[in-house]
């Protein structure tokens, strides 16, 4: 019988155009599944009381997320074998649903972001024969400013960048996805500390050449933060903390344009930080007050209280007709110019705005009519 390892290298892999990252999850997912079985997986081991024992195992020793990855690659093995008629039965016909609990994003805060950069100036040492402290420092300047990957940002190469204009290239065959191109903005610092970098590198050489082991990238990452005294977040930190304040700024529009997501909505699930894009009102301000004494009840309601609760019903009913007509989020410009068409005075337009974002999600997880 055929190898789940050899059906991903010979069959899988270069059918999907799977990249290395991608390779490699699948593959310590089938060595995690030969270790349970403790053989190597066959076709014939993809049976719904294999792979649910063995993903109940993995979840008595890994996280929920961690198992659910492994159910990813396997039932994505198992369907294409499926489709070619390898197999009779479909995992989906099988196989239980598992689902990860989605957690709160964690960004990091904009005084830690400068922490961090401040412990990378005093770095010691060389990388790829450039000064470590400069290399380290623009990585992770670069990673917030631009919001993108660490994967697509390593790739960069110096005929991408453009120092006297400030702006970087990242190519779409290093993104994930790998469809569009981005032309990202850099601040005057970061370019200053790109030129000094670019010293004698040729056109095609990378920016942020690493010379070592690949995952000795993110230990170096744990030390600055240890230095800087914030916890680490990997980098993928700084993209969620450029959602977040851009979320914050400009509205969840522009935080999703800003991170190429089709919808605001996996920006938000995903990358956007409340605890930076804060609400302009919570939901303990939304409820009406708990009323715990005589007087109190005796008090008339709040004008000013049913004023902002009318412009956030007004907010969250245009936001909810336009994310039932399938439109994107709008952005924060728009956000105010609807307030004031729908007769909502310019210091109740926060509320409005926050009643629009919140009934434009409400729609999304409605379903299609």
């Amino acid at each position: 019988m055929t190898r789940l390892i050899d059906i991903l290298n010979d069959d899988y892999a270069p059918l999907r155009g799977l990249k290395p990252k991608a390779h490699l999850q699948f593959r310590l997912s089938i060595e995690k599944f030969r270790d349970h079985l403790g053989h190597d997986p066959l076709i014939s081991d993809l049976t719904g009381i294999a792979v649910q024992r063995f993903l109940s195992a993995r979840k008595a020793q890994v996280s929920i997320a961690t198992t659910v990855k492994d159910r990813t690659h396997l039932c994505a093995l198992w369907n294409h074998l499926f489709r070619l008629r390898r197999v009779d039965v479909a995992p989906a016909a099988v196989l239980p649903p598992m689902r990860a609990p989605k957690r709160v994003p964690k960004a990091y805060k904009s005084d830690e972001v400068s922490a961090i950069i401040r412990a990378a100036l005093a770095y010691p040492g060389c990388v790829a024969g450039k000064p470590a402290n400069i290399w380290h420092a623009s990585l992770i300047r670069a990673a917030f400013e631009t919001a993108e990957r660490i994967g697509a940002l390593l790739a960069v190469e110096w005929r991408d960048v453009d120092l006297d204009e400030r702006v970087i290239l990242l190519r779409a065959e290093n993104r994930k996805g790998g469809y569009r191109d981005l032309l990202r903005p850099i601040s005057s610092e970061t370019a200053s500390w790109l030129r000094q970098l670019r010293r004698g590198s040729p056109d095609k050489a990378r920016v942020w050449e690493w010379d070592r082991i690949p995952n000795h990238l993110w230990y170096h990452l744990r030390v600055l933060c240890k230095r800087a005294g914030v916890p680490a977040r990997g980098y993928h930190g700084f993209r969620k903390a450029a959602a977040s304040y851009l979320a914050a700024a400009g509205g969840l529009g522009e935080a999703a344009a800003a991170l190429g997501h089709a919808s605001p909505t996996t920006t938000q699930a995903h990358y956007v930080d409340p605890t930076i894009a804060k609400p302009t009102r919570t939901f303990v301000e939304m409820l009406p007050k708990i009323k715990l004494s005589d007087r109190e009840a005796g008090e008339p309601d709040d004008p000013s209280a049913q004023a902002r609760e009318a412009a956030l019903r007004a907010g969250h009913a245009r936001g909810k007709a336009i994310g039932g007509a399938g439109l994107p989020c709008p952005a924060r410009v728009e956000q105010q110019d609807m307030a004031a068409s729908d007769g909502v005075p310019p210091d109740l337009s926060p509320h409005y705005r926050s009643g629009l974002l919140a009934g434009w999600a409400a729609a999304q997880d409605e379903p299609a009519a």
